[in-house]
This record gives C-alpha cells, sequence and structure tokens, in this order.
C-alpha cells in the first residue's frame, strides 16, 4: 500500500498504483494509468485522471477535474465543480450536488445522488438513476431504463427515452423524441413532449402541458389544466377525476 500526503504542485504520476491513498490538495495534478482500489482524499484543483479507475473513491470538491476512461466501480463523494467524465461509466456513483457536470459515452448502472446543478449527460445511459431535484439538467440520447426521482427543474430530455420514469412534479421540462414506454408521475407544470410518444402514462393533474405529436396509446390519469393535444391522438385515454392534494392517486381509489 502506497500513501501519497501533501499538495503536489503539477505532478504527474505516471504508474499502475495498486491500494494507493492520496491525501492533500493536487493542483493541477495528472494521474495516468489503471489505479485498482485507489483513494484519493481532499479538494483536487485541475486534475486529470486517465485510464480506467477500478474501484475507485474520490471524496472531496473536485474543483475543474476531468475522468478520461470508462471508470469502473467508481465512487465520487463530495461537490464536484466543472467535472468531466468522458468514456462509459460502469456501476459509478455520484454522491453530492454536482455543479457544471458533463458526463460524456453511455453511462451503465450510474447513480447520481444530490440535485445536480447544471449536469449534462451526453449519450445513451443505461439503467441510470437520478436521485435528487435536477435543476438545468440536459439528457441529450436515448436513455435506457432510466429513473428520475424528484421534481426536476427546468429539464430536457433529448432522444428517444425507452422504458423512463419520471417521478415528481417535473416543472418546465421538455421531453423531445418519441418517449417509449415513458411514465410520469406527478402533477406536471409546463412540460412539453414533442414526438410520438408510444405507451406513455401521465398520471397526475397536468398544468399547461403540450403534447406534440400522434401519442401512441397514452394515458392521462386527472383532470388537465390548459392541455394541448396536437396531431391524430391513437388510441389516447384522458380520464378527468378528482386527485388527492397529499399523494398523485385518485380519491375514489
Amino acid at each position: 500500500a502506497t500513501a501519497i500526503t501533501g499538495p503536489p504542485f503539477r505532478t504527474t504520476v505516471i504508474e499502475l498504483p495498486f491500494r494507493t491513498t492520496i491525501i492533500g490538495l493536487p493542483f493541477r495534478t495528472t494521474i495516468i494509468g489503471l489505479p485498482f482500489r485507489t483513494t484519493i482524499i481532499g479538494l483536487p484543483f485541475r486534475m486529470t485522471i486517465i485510464g480506467p479507475p477500478f474501484k475507485t473513491t474520490i471524496i472531496g470538491l473536485p474543483f475543474r477535474t476531468t475522468i478520461i476512461g470508462p471508470p469502473f466501480r467508481t465512487t465520487i463523494i463530495g461537490q464536484p465543480f466543472r467535472t468531466t467524465i468522458i468514456g462509459p461509466p460502469f456501476r459509478t456513483t455520484i454522491i453530492g450536488p454536482p455543479f457544471r457536470t458533463t458526463i460524456i459515452g453511455p453511462p451503465f448502472r450510474t447513480t447520481i445522488i444530490g440535485p445536480p446543478f447544471r449536469t449534462t449527460i451526453i449519450g445513451p445511459p443505461f439503467r441510470t438513476t437520478i436521485i435528487g431535484p435536477p435543476f438545468r439538467t440536459t439528457i441529450i440520447g436515448p436513455p435506457f431504463r432510466t429513473t428520475i426521482i424528484g421534481p426536476p427543474f427546468r429539464t430536457t430530455i433529448i432522444g428517444p427515452p425507452f422504458r423512463t420514469t419520471i417521478i415528481g412534479p417535473p416543472f418546465r421540462t421538455t421531453i423531445i423524441g418519441p418517449p417509449f414506454r415513458t411514465t410520469i408521475i406527478g402533477p406536471p407544470f409546463r412540460t412539453t413532449i414533442i414526438g410520438p410518444p408510444f405507451r406513455t402514462t401521465i398520471i397526475g393533474p397536468p398544468f399547461r402541458t403540450t403534447i406534440i405529436g400522434p401519442p401512441f396509446r397514452t394515458t392521462i390519469i386527472g383532470p388537465p389544466f390548459r392541455t394541448t393535444i396536437t396531431e391524430l391522438p391513437f388510441r389516447t385515454t384522458i380520464i378527468e377525476n378528482e386527485i388527492c392534494s397529499s399523494c398523485v392517486h385518485l380519491i375514489d381509489c
């Protein structure tokens, strides 16, 4: 086991560290290699990690950090600021409110816990879970089995989401593309769905919701308020009923 303690300044580590711990505030540090069971504790400033880290834990507030490579079972704990993850992260967990974070590549079984602020996910996320109210979040690509839990605020989903679930009252949310088996639970406020939704369910009283495109087997449950459906709906069901004020279920359920 190797320990590196202290604030390295413009340091480059080109090795394959095994069970290595880096403690301190690295400034403009580059780690090239495949760290195995590595722990980075501190506030890295302009740090670059190149290589697929395996079972790596980053604890602290990384500032302008870039991770290049498919991280495998990586945990990031803290508030990453302007962080870029390039590559398909596999079983990656991000805990904390990421600020201006970009994830490029198809994340596989990735969990983001906390309110991401101005976060961009580029690529088809596979079995991705976002827990918390995402603020100004953009998901580009066809998300596959993605779950968003919390009231997303000004969130944009571009691409045909496949088996996507949005739980919570989305506020000013835009879904562009034909959503396939998508479920929106909660009263969406100023939500726009562009494209032919296929087997889409909206549960709750939608407020100022616009659906553009021929919805196929779409169900809207609840009293829609100022809702617009443009184009020919195919097998669309609108069930207007009174909604319980404390939950999203019908009163007579």
